[in-house]
Formats: structure tokens, C-alpha cells, sequence
């Protein structure tokens, strides 16, 4: 008898081991069908715990799968966002579905979450697989994406607008070259790039070609002046948890009760003028606000963090004012009866 046979004879028996375990087990046994019934099963009795989708997402993966593969990943990542190979694995998938500025997104977590790390630490749900060495992938991987951005502008600009169709806004990038051939500002515009210019490159061409985009950001960004976004985007909120509207009841409670402490973190950060403090609380705060669908609260929390990263703390104060304001709007939108429905489409 085999070490996963005498295991799971002995759960039978003796009811020791986990669903979740038994759903990874079979799974390393190569009985797929054994392991997906497990791991749904571990779901349906706990939906907060992140293994079993975790194991899923790789069965997903094995039936080619990748949207269903996807999801699974997004929630293992909301459960447990220190899921290290969780986001290294979803960059791959990302990079087969071909959302490359998604890819370069889930590798810097990975990167982010390793650095620091001893080298020889075991990656959990790794198989053998230590810190170092998916570092060191991760950081190859993110080299040939700069490498690609860096030489080809067009396709840079492209994928740039790719991801804004999915998170909206818009930034405006503006083309500087030494090719003047009428031909060559066609296909600038055509990738999506908002202007052009040349080299050699004089004030009064640089500043006819960013004037439109300045008067714009004074009226809000579209010409018009600015109008009070939703709340929350339930949309973005469901797409997270692959629409399952329990889950995101239960993610909603828990990650409501996480934020207050993490708002008081931020402030004593900004206090004691702790850059790298209000960077790292401010990145927490983005990824729970995000998930939730507070898009206009995560952007607060966006400025706040670049402003710890650039050790630029100026205007703090004013920014956690507007973000405890924006937090107000999502938690009220929670609280309100109703948007369970909402979320249901009944």
C-alpha cells in the first residue's frame, strides 16, 4: 500500500485528515476527479480557506481550464495574499491568456513578498521549490517584460491601454522619436498614444503637446467639471471571487472588520513620518479596498502608498482625510439591505 492509499484508509477510519489535505493529496496522486471532489467538498464546508482552491486552480490548469483556473487563484490570493506561489502561478496564467501588464502586476507581489526572505526558506505548497530560486524566476521574468517595454513603445503603449479597458481611467502618453515620418505618427496613434513629437524637441512643441491634457486634469480629467464616483463597483467585486456572492459576504465582513486597525496604522505611520510604514499599510489598504470594489477609495490609498514609496509625505493628512471619506461611502454601501440582491442580478 502506497504512503496516499495508507493515509487516506487511515482518514477513512479515523477521520483525521482535513478535506482540503485529502483534495491535495489525491491531486499529487494524479486522481483529478478524486481531488476536485475533495477540495469542493473543504469549500463547501469553510469558504475562507484558501488550500483548497489553491489545489483547484492546478486541476483547473491540468483540464485546460485557464478562466475557471484564474478564478481560483484570484480567491486563494483574497484569502491569503501572502499565497506567494499563488500570484506566481496566476502571472503565468495571465501571460498564456495574454494580459501581459496582469503578468508584470502578480510578479511584482511575488518579488515583492520573497525579497528579504532567506534564500533557502521552502516556498509553502511549493514541493521542495525555496524562496531564492522563485525569486530568481520571478525577477527573469519581470527583466524580459521591461526589456520588451523598454524596445518597443507601440507595444508598451498597447498593453498600457489593455489594462485600462479592464481598470478604466486614462493615461496620457505622448510620443517622443526621432522618426517625423507622417507614416510612423500614424502607427504612434494608432497603438493608442495620445501625441507626438520629435527630436530635437523644443519647449514650445512639448508644451503645445501636454497643454490639452493639463487643462483637462484641471476639470477633472474629461473636459467637464468632476462628478462624485460610486462607491463600490460591485462588478469588479464579483469578479475577484469569480461571482460567488457567499464568498464575497463573507470576504466583506471580514475585510471591514481588518480596515479600521489598518486606517490607525496608516495615521501613526504618517505621524511618526514612517515613508516605508505608510507605503506598505497604505498597499494593504489598496489590495482590500480593490477587492471590494471601492475603486475611488483604492485610488486614495494608491496616492498615499506612492507617496511612501517617493518619501514624499506632504498633503498625507489631507489624502487619509479623503480616504477615510471614501471608506465611509464603501462601508455604508455594505451596510445598506439589498446589495446582495444587487449582486445576483434578482
Amino acid at each position: 500500500m502506497s504512503e496516499t492509499e495508507r493515509l487516506c484508509a487511515q482518514w477513512r477510519h479515523g477521520h483525521f485528515l482535513s478535506d482540503s489535505l485529502l483534495g491535495k493529496i489525491y491531486a499529487n496522486k494524479g486522481n483529478l476527479e478524486e481531488a476536485q471532489h475533495w477540495c469542493e467538498r473543504a469549500i463547501k464546508r469553510d469558504k475562507l480557506q484558501p488550500e483548497p482552491y489553491y489545489t483547484l486552480s492546478m486541476i483547473y490548469q491540468e483540464h485546460g481550464m485557464l478562466d475557471q483556473a484564474t478564478d481560483a487563484l484570484k480567491k486563494t490570493i483574497y484569502l491569503d495574499r501572502e499565497f506567494v506561489l499563488a500570484h506566481y502561478n496566476l502571472a503565468q496564467l495571465y501571460r498564456q491568456q495574454g494580459s501581459a501588464r496582469l503578468a508584470h502586476k502578480s510578479l511584482q507581489n511575488v518579488k515583492r513578498l520573497l525579497e528579504g526572505k532567506p534564500r533557502h526558506e521552502p516556498v509553502p505548497e511549493g514541493d521542495g521549490i525555496v524562496a531564492g530560486r522563485l525569486l530568481q524566476l520571478a525577477e527573469m521574468e519581470l527583466a524580459e517584460w521591461e526589456g520588451v517595454r523598454r524596445e518597443n513603445g507601440l507595444e508598451a503603449t498597447r498593453t498600457i491601454r489593455e489594462g485600462e479597458r479592464e481598470s478604466g481611467g486614462h493615461i496620457p502618453i505622448i510620443a517622443m522619436t526621432a522618426f517625423a515620418t507622417k507614416e510612423y505618427r500614424g502607427k504612434c496613434l494608432e497603438a493608442g498614444m495620445d501625441g507626438y513629437v520629435t527630436k530635437p524637441l523644443s519647449r514650445d512643441e512639448l508644451n503645445r503637446a501636454i497643454e490639452p491634457f493639463l487643462r483637462k486634469a484641471d476639470l477633472g480629467g474629461s473636459g467637464k467639471p468632476p462628478r462624485s464616483r460610486p462607491p463600490v463597483d460591485l462588478g469588479a467585486a464579483l469578479e475577484v471571487v469569480g461571482d460567488d456572492v457567499e464568498l464575497l459576504q463573507a470576504v466583506v465582513e471580514m475585510s471591514l472588520e481588518e480596515c479600521p486597525e489598518q486606517v490607525e496604522a496608516l495615521r501613526e505611520a504618517l505621524a511618526r513620518q514612517d515613508a516605508p510604514g505608510v507605503e506598505s499599510t497604505a498597499h494593504r489598504l489598496k489590495g482590500i479596498l480593490g477587492n471590494l470594489g471601492g475603486l475611488a477609495a483604492r485610488d486614495v490609498a494608491q496616492r498615499l502608498e506612492t507617496m511612501g514609496e517617493e518619501s514624499a509625505l506632504n498633503g498625507g493628512s489631507a489624502a487619509l482625510a479623503e480616504l477615510e471619506a471614501e471608506m465611509g461611502r464603501v462601508v455604508a454601501f455594505y451596510a445598506k439591505p439589498g446589495w446582495e440582491q444587487k449582486a445576483d442580478g434578482s
